[in-house]
């Protein structure tokens, strides 16, 4: 007589899950190698310069896809043949408005911050965060719309490497 039967077979939600819970794990590690690396590169005062810099760019950088990751995922869930139209339409627009966002922001350093960073960490870091980071949203609801789970794990996670190339 079994009392308790235990099934392990995992349903697509539980694996989706899992993934999830992975790839926010592996996220997490890599943007804390990624930290100290540029703590230990900058020093004390240049790493101020920096987080008061990402902190401007992480501040502008939701207009960088102009909400493509949300219209991304109602279009495709209304008609699933649409997703590479609205894929191409999503890179061309974080494109664009990102690389002016870049320009914009690279400007705007160069005139408030008193004392500056070298311009190619500079454009690195917005980059990473105007065009990669947009990217890698459009790119994850675009793979949540299409109900490819591990896709889209695999992807938060590729992105995340950006700043460390």
């Amino acid at each position: 007589m079994r009392l308790l039967k235990i099934n392990y077979a995992l349903g697509r939600l539980a694996k989706n899950t899992v993934f999830g819970t992975l790839s926010l794990g592996i996220r997490a590690v890599i943007q804390a190698v990624y930290l100290l690396i540029v703590s230990r590169w900058l020093g004390a005062e240049g790493y101020g310069l920096f987080a008061g810099s990402v902190a401007f760019v992480i501040l502008v950088a939701p207009l960088a896809n102009w909400g493509s990751p949300l219209l991304l995922t109602r279009y495709i869930a209304e008609n699933r043949n649409s997703s590479r139209a609205m894929w191409a339409t999503a890179l061309v627009q974080t494109g664009v408005i990102g690389s002016m966002l870049v320009i914009g922001m690279l400007a705007i350093m160069g005139v408030v911050l008193p004392q500056h960073l070298p311009l190619w960490p500079m454009l690195l870091i917005a980059l990473s965060e105007l065009i990669l980071l947009p990217t890698a949203q459009a790119a994850t609801s675009h793979c949540f719309a299409l109900e490819k789970g591990l896709h889209r794990q695999f992807l938060f996670v590729l992105f995340q490497l950006g700043p460390l190339w």
